[in-house]
């Protein structure tokens, strides 16, 4: 009598990965290195990745500290992108700051976070910046939450030089 077992992604998400997150010692490249050659495989045969590797991937991300590792993954697709991810990497990146969150601005322009974008350059003081993000990228004013439409009345009117730029 053959017998199949069905091992479903969430299961080695959880059973495999996030039992290295909580271990002591763990050598977290290792885990991210694993966890990504099993993503490329799922992909290799056709499959779609479920979203819990999202999760997994956002903890060991968080508690790998080889910034230059997970560079290379993002930079070569290894990883997928994703929101938190983004978000991690340009509020609570590496020493590295300017790397990380040039990454996290990249991978939110990626998924058309459009708004996420223009936040953050605001909080970065990137008043200019900003201004020219949402004219390159033609982000339709009325599209944005009030809040986000307030800041930017805020911010042109404090700085004069991004209102001449948003204009022209």
């Amino acid at each position: 009598m053959n017998r199949r077992y069905i091992i479903k992604q969430p299961d080695i998400y959880y059973n495999l990965f996030e039992n290295f997150i909580y271990k002591k010692n763990t050598n977290y490249e290792y885990v991210l290195k694993v966890l990504v050659y099993f993503v490329n495989s799922i992909q290799g045969i056709g499959l779609s990745i479920q979203p819990s590797y999202e999760i997994i991937s956002n903890r060991i991300i968080k508690k790998c500290s080889n910034f230059t590792l997970i560079s290379i993954l993002l930079q070569y697709h290894a990883l997928q992108d994703n929101y938190e991810l983004a978000k991690y990497l340009i509020y609570d990146g590496d020493e590295n700051k300017q790397n990380s969150f040039q990454l996290g601005l990249d991978m939110l322009i990626r998924l058309n976070k459009y708004e996420d974008v223009f936040l953050a350059l605001i909080n970065k003081n990137m008043f200019r910046e900003a201004i020219i993000f949402i004219k390159k990228y033609r982000v339709v004013i009325e599209s944005l939450s009030p809040e986000t439409i307030s800041l930017l009345r805020k911010v042109c009117l404090e700085n004069k030089n991004c209102l001449i730029d948003f204009m022209y």
